[in-house]
């Protein structure tokens, strides 16, 4: 058919429609071959490779039916590279500067956006990735836009097949855009960066990736929940503000409260003076509730953010410690049993 379309004068209108056709197909061929590529799984060097291949391939198939639709002609079997190559040659050199020089200005990109000390702030390190891959098909859109103008091609029919193309593709994929501009909010409201820690739907972890359509949570026994940005409707970030630990605890009834609580009040600080993420001296806030085995205490520590988790385990340690060295008892659940007369 695009042969046959080559050798015929397509008007205008013909052309934007065929062009629109080919940028449709092409972005369904990728998204295939990425869902290919996912469920090969992991394997290394080998499917970075194949996916690079397959890359190269499909890109230069389209390029090709662009130029058939654009009047290139296969009719003439008898081709003379040579003398194609001799009237082409500033286009190829234009093409491979062009090449060269989009590598360059990505790899540059990438290098400057990825340096040490961007990573060092979570901010700095989401916006760094965000912004990479804005640039990157931003780099890969304007370097096929040139090509094709280096090659002689009329443009102007390809980019209004692309308005048309992406008109289809947004009226298809609208689950699609609500993500991206989900993930557009996100990150400039700056929701969460990576690396805070988050609850979304009752999963906790991780933010380990945020894209423009998904969101990529580690949890700390390894599972990794992969959210799309337009699902996130309520997010809890325990990494904004400096956190408080709670721990409660019970002692028997014979003991004395207040007497537990100046023992705890003076040793707890002492013995947890030297964690880092400690930003003030824990206290005990006095009796919580008189409970059927025992009275309720409660100890607060306020430590830096995403260290609360461990700081209630530690300070449970410790007053289980300092309980225990002062011969304090911990009650525990008791039946009571009386023998009858």
């Amino acid at each position: 058919m695009l042969i046959l379309a080559s050798q015929l004068k397509l008007k205008y209108f013909e052309k934007v429609l065929l062009y629109a056709v080919i940028i449709i197909a092409y972005f369904l061929i990728m998204h295939f071959k990425d869902k290919l590529i996912k469920k090969l799984g992991n394997k290394g060097k080998r499917i970075n490779i194949s996916n690079t291949v397959f890359n190269v391939i499909i890109f230069i198939i389209f390029m090709f039916l662009i130029l058939l639709v654009d009047g290139f002609s296969l009719k003439n079997a008898d081709i003379d590279y040579e003398e194609i190559i001799n009237q082409n040659v500033n286009s190829i050199i234009g093409t491979i500067i062009c090449l060269i020089v989009s590598t360059t200005v990505l790899n540059t990109t990438k290098a400057i956006l990825m340096r040490p000390n961007n990573l060092n702030s979570k901010r700095k390190r989401t916006l760094s990735k965000v912004t990479s891959s804005i640039i990157r098909y931003a780099i890969y859109i304007i370097e096929v836009i040139v090509i094709l103008a280096i090659w002689g091609i009329n443009i102007v029919p390809v980019l209004t097949g692309l308005g048309i193309a992406g008109l289809v593709i947004g009226l298809g994929a609208q689950k699609l855009i609500n993500d991206f501009i989900s993930g557009v909010f996100i990150v400039f409201e700056h929701h969460y960066d990576i690396g805070d820690l988050v609850q979304v739907d009752g999963f906790t972890g991780e933010v380990v990736d945020i894209g423009l359509k998904t969101t990529k949570i580690k949890a700390w026994t390894g599972e990794v929940k992969i959210i799309a940005n337009g699902n996130i409707d309520t997010i809890i970030n325990y990494s904004v503000n400096n956190m408080t630990a709670v721990v409660d605890f019970e002692i028997a009834y014979k003991e004395n409260a207040n007497e537990v609580i100046k023992i705890l009040s003076k040793e707890l600080p002492v013995r947890l003076k030297d964690y880092e993420a400690s930003v003030n001296i824990p206290q005990i806030t006095g009796v919580t509730g008189l409970n059927e085995s025992g009275i309720g205490i409660r100890a607060i520590w306020t430590v830096k953010a995403g260290s609360q988790f461990e700081a209630e385990r530690l300070m449970r340690r410790t007053v289980k410690e300092i309980l225990d060295d002062n011969n304090i008892e911990i009650p525990f659940p008791q039946v009571v049993v009386h023998k009858g007369e």
